[in-house]
């Protein structure tokens, strides 16, 4: 995760029905992501100080923007998009 300044370590977790990010560093706090996947409403390529498409800029229905930078983002996209896309199927 990326919070403007910092690179945050952690772990992006996708699964049926929402993405959440584990902060490696605060593994013991309170500090995690839950965005249901019916929340995502835009996810886009980012470029974080000249790392053009190493990051991705998740948007949910409530405002937030959060910004995570990937091995494999176009990997990950995809993988966000049909989770999605499934999630409203159901």
């Amino acid at each position: 995760m990326w919070d403007g300044m910092n690179k945050l370590h952690g772990e992006l977790i996708l699964d049926e029905v929402s993405l959440q990010f584990r902060f490696s560093e605060f593994s013991e706090s309170d500090l995690q992501m839950n965005l249901p996947l019916i929340e995502v409403n835009s996810v886009m390529y980012e470029s974080v100080y000249g790392l053009n498409l190493k990051a991705l800029k998740i948007g949910s229905t409530k405002g937030s923007n959060n910004i995570f930078i990937l091995d494999d983002p176009t990997e990950f996209r995809r993988l966000i998009l049909n989770a999605c896309k499934a999630n409203l199927l159901k």
